[in-house]
């Protein structure tokens, strides 16, 4: 028996991966002489080929179906086949079992189960995640689930490559325990909401939010109760170490545009940050505050700060404050303005990357020049 390099078949609905396996473990001949399909072995300028009597799919009797007897790939010459596909031995099957997708993929598994194939098990789904401190997220499937993305995040233009790299989950349902100030115990219900954790620049997980995907919630975030605020952490800020540029937006969704965005301009390293809010925290305590992390990005080579907020007048005018509060402990900073009716989340791309391109330099002269700017566009 020769062993076969059958190639992957043009479509199948249940599961490609495992039809190719199965089309690799299966010998064309071999095949062939399981099905009781009568032919001939001939040889030809492509090699060894298996000549047909009868043809599957149009029926013609007289020997003008050849299938490569190395590969299983072959054509009909019969003149009611001449304008259809080639075969594999899928779409083969699938012919010769009245044009049954189920049944061919029946027959193919049982031939290749007679040669050591065995279906995989699917490998259990991830439930809960608990951080290097201990914190433990509602009980969530990590996305994409299975290779699929939530058509909630998809519709909002977010890639399942995006929301894997951000970490983000899925809670179906699902709930936070805590404890009361009484002490008493309690639990904050997740259901329907992505799961959004929040890193150290650690990459430690160190609280999260919870984003309603059905529309019908009172609260469209959920922050649980007890564990550190997410204004003390720059969103994101972990994967934005190393990066020329640091672009601040709000919230999680802005950051996740923002990184699509920019990843298509391979000009700079630009990193993507959120400061959940328009206000960058900064502690007198000593205690985490999102300045120290800037710090941090800036000694970690950060040069320039763009603050990318929404395109709103008031956000803007919030985003002129706190770069000119930056700029106060020696960085510098810019103002990115976008479409005054969208925020990060629902800018263009090329829109985003032209914001961030043209942003104006947080000097007193020119916020001065924004602001009057801002206060005519009011009137």
């Amino acid at each position: 028996m020769t062993t076969t390099k059958a190639t992957n078949p043009r479509h199948n609905d249940r599961n490609p991966d495992e039809l190719t396996e199965l089309l690799e473990m299966t010998d064309p001949e071999d095949y062939l002489d399981w099905l009781g399909v009568d032919y001939l072995v001939t040889r030809g300028r492509s090699g060894v080929q298996l000549n047909i009597k009868e043809c599957p799919r149009c029926g013609g009797r007289d020997r003008k179906v050849y299938l490569n007897a190395e590969t299983g790939l072959g054509n009909c010459f019969h003149g009611s086949c001449v304008d259809n596909p080639g075969f594999n031995l899928f779409s083969f099957s699938k012919a010769f079992f009245d044009d049954s997708a189920k049944e061919a993929i029946a027959q193919l598994k049982q031939y290749a189960s007679t040669v050591g194939w065995k279906p995989k098990k699917a490998k259990p789904l991830s439930l809960d995640v608990k951080s290097a401190d201990g914190v433990t997220l509602p009980e969530s499937y990590a996305l994409p689930i299975n290779g699929k993305n939530l058509s909630y995040l998809q519709a909002r233009g977010l890639s399942s490559e995006l929301v894997e790299e951000l970490g983000w989950r899925f809670c179906r349902h699902g709930h936070f325990d805590y404890t009361r100030p009484d002490g008493n115990k309690g639990q904050q219900s997740y259901d329907s909401r992505v799961i959004i954790p929040v890193f150290d620049l650690e990459g430690v997980v160190r609280t999260f939010q919870g984003r309603d995907i059905t529309g019908t919630a009172d609260n469209k975030y959920l922050f649980p109760p007890g564990l550190a605020g997410t204004g003390q952490f720059l969103y994101n800020a972990h994967n934005a170490l190393g990066s020329q540029t640091i672009v601040i937006c709000e919230g999680a969704f802005d950051v996740a545009s923002t990184v699509a965005a920019v990843r298509e301009d391979h000009s700079q390293k630009i990193g993507v940050v959120g400061s959940f809010g328009k206000r960058i925290s900064m502690s007198e305590s000593g205690a985490e505050d999102q300045l120290s992390q800037l710090y941090a990005l800036r000694d970690a080579g950060a040069k320039r700060f763009v603050f990318l907020w929404d395109g709103e007048f008031a956000a803007l005018d919030d985003a002129c404050k706190e770069a000119q509060q930056l700029r106060r402990y020696n960085f510098d900073t810019y103002i990115a303005i976008l479409p005054q009716d969208k925020d990060p989340n629902e800018a263009q791309a090329w829109e985003i990357r032209a914001a961030i391109e043209m942003a104006t330099p947080a000097t007193p002269m020119k916020i001065n020049g924004l602001r009057m700017w801002l206060r005519s566009a009011r009137a």
